[in-house]
C-alpha cells in the first residue's frame, strides 16, 4: 500500500467538473489578465479573512516581494525572520537590496521567538517577517506588540497558515501590517500551479499592491513605481473559487487527521508531537513530528514501506550558500539548527484514509521497536 504525502489528484477529480465549467467560463469570456475574475477572488477571500483588502498575485514569493516594495524597505534596511522555512522568505529580502537578519525559533512551536527578536533590534530593522511554519502562527501577537513598540512594520508569512486562528478567532495573515499567503498547489487552499494573496486594512498598502503586480502602473499609460509582473491570471482565480468553498472542510479534516496522529504517537519514545504557543485553531498544512535520533533513517525506511514523508527544513537559511557573507551572525541559532536535523512531515491531506494514517503509525513504531531491539542487543554485547 502507498501512501502519499500529499494526494492533489484525488483532490481536482473530486471537483473536475466544477473547474471544468470554470475553466469554460474564463476561456469564453476572453479577459485573462486580472479583471471582473479577480475582482471576485479577491472579495471572496477578503471576507472569509476578515480583511479590508486582498490582493491576488502571481505567487507566494511575489507576495513577500510585493509587500517589502509596498513599504519602501531596500539598501540599508534589516528585516529579521526565520531560518527555518523556504529560501524565498529571505530571498524577497535580497531582492529588495536589504540585509535578512535570522534570529532563532521558539523549542516548542519552531516560530519565530520574541526573545531572539528583541536582542537584533537595531535603528536599522525596518520590518519583521514571523513565519507561521506549519500552519502555527507561535508568537505572532508578542512580535506585533514588539514591532509597535519598536516602529517597525510586520509583515506575516503566513503562505503555510492559510486559515490558522488565534483563540480569539482572528486569522493568520491579519494580525501584522500585511499578510502573504502562497497557493501553491500542495498547500491548503492550492491553485493548479503557482498563485498568491496579500491582505491588509491599510487602503494606501492596497492601493500600492495593485499598483505594483502590475509594473507600477497608476494608470493605463503611467508608470510612478518600481513594481514588476506578479498579476495573478483570471484562469486560477476562477479555479480557486471554487475551490474556496471548500477549504473549511479541508482545514476541519486536517485537523482531525493531526489529532489521531498526535494521540497516537505523542507517547511514543524517540518522537516529539508537534506543539503549539497559540492554542488557536490550526491549519495543518503539514503535520511535522520530531525524531530524536537518525531521522532521515527513519524517512528511508517510511520510503521503503511506500510511505512518503517530507522534510521541511533540512538546512536553515543562514547556512545556505545564498546568505553566507551577507547575512550577520550575531545570534546562536541552535534551536533552528537542531530542528532541521529533526523534522519529518509525514502524509496529510483531505482524501487520506484511517487505513493508510494506522499504517503510518505503525510503520513508525515498528521502525522505532527495530532500533531499541538493536540498540539492547548491543548494550548486552558491550
Amino acid at each position: 500500500m502507498r501512501v502519499s504525502l500529499v494526494d492533489l489528484g484525488s483532490t481536482y477529480r473530486e471537483y473536475e467538473d466544477e473547474l471544468v465549467a470554470a475553466f469554460r467560463h474564463v476561456l469564453r469570456g476572453g479577459q485573462y489578465i486580472l479583471g471582473p475574475e479577480i475582482e471576485t477572488f479577491e472579495a471572496l477571500v477578503a471576507r472569509w479573512l476578515g480583511s479590508s483588502h486582498c490582493v491576488a498575485v502571481s505567487s507566494g514569493t511575489d507576495a513577500l516581494l510585493a509587500a517589502l516594495l509596498a513599504l519602501q524597505i531596500g539598501p540599508g534596511d534589516e528585516v529579521i525572520t526565520s531560518p527555518l522555512t523556504f529560501v524565498s522568505t529571505a530571498e524577497a529580502i535580497l531582492r529588495v537590496g536589504a540585509i535578512p537578519v535570522f534570529a532563532d525559533v521558539c523549542p516548542r512551536c519552531l516560530c519565530l521567538d520574541p526573545s531572539s527578536v528583541a536582542t537584533q533590534l537595531n535603528p536599522r530593522t525596518r520590518a519583521i517577517i514571523p513565519v507561521h511554519l506549519y500552519g502555527e502562527l507561535g508568537h505572532v501577537e508578542e512580535l506585533v506588540t514588539l514591532a509597535r513598540a519598536h516602529g517597525t512594520f510586520l509583515i506575516e508569512d503566513a503562505c503555510q497558515a492559510f486559515g490558522s486562528e488565534t483563540p480569539s478567532a482572528r486569522k493568520a495573515g491579519t494580525l501584522g501590517g500585511i499578510g502573504c499567503f502562497s497557493f501553491f498547489p500542495t498547500k491548503i487552499l492550492g491553485a493548479i500551479g503557482d498563485a498568491g494573496l496579500l491582505c491588509t486594512d491599510d487602503a494606501t498598502w492596497a492601493d500600492r499592491l495593485r499598483s505594483l503586480r502590475s509594473h507600477g502602473r497608476t494608470n493605463k499609460h503611467r508608470f510612478s513605481r518600481l513594481g514588476g509582473n506578479f498579476r495573478i491570471d483570471a484562469l486560477h482565480a476562477a479555479l480557486l473559487k471554487v475551490l474556496m468553498h471548500r477549504v473549511d472542510g479541508w482545514i476541519s479534516t486536517r485537523s482531525t487527521i493531526a489529532k489521531e496522529y498526535t494521540k497516537a504517537l505523542s507517547a511514543t519514545p524517540g518522537i516529539t508531537t508537534p506543539s503549539t504557543c497559540t492554542n488557536g485553531n490550526r491549519a495543518w498544512s503539514v503535520y511535522t513530528i520530531r525524531v530524536h535520533q537518525h531521522r532521515d533513517k527513519l524517512a528511508r525506511y517510511l520510503r521503503a514501506a511506500g510511505i512518503e514523508t517530507g522534510i521541511y527544513y533540512p538546512t536553515t537559511l543562514a547556512d545556505q550558500p545564498l546568505f553566507k557573507g551577507v547575512v550577520p551572525a550575531s545570534v546562536s541559532l541552535e534551536q533552528a539548527r537542531l530542528a532541521a536535523r529533526q523534522v519529518l512531515s509525514l502524509p496529510i491531506h483531505p482524501g487520506m484514509t484511517c487505513t493508510s494514517q494506522t499504517l503510518v503509525v505503525q510503520r513508525i513504531r515498528d521502525y522505532l521497536d527495530a532500533e531499541k531491539s538493536i540498540h539492547a542487543h548491543d548494550q548486552h554485547i558491550i
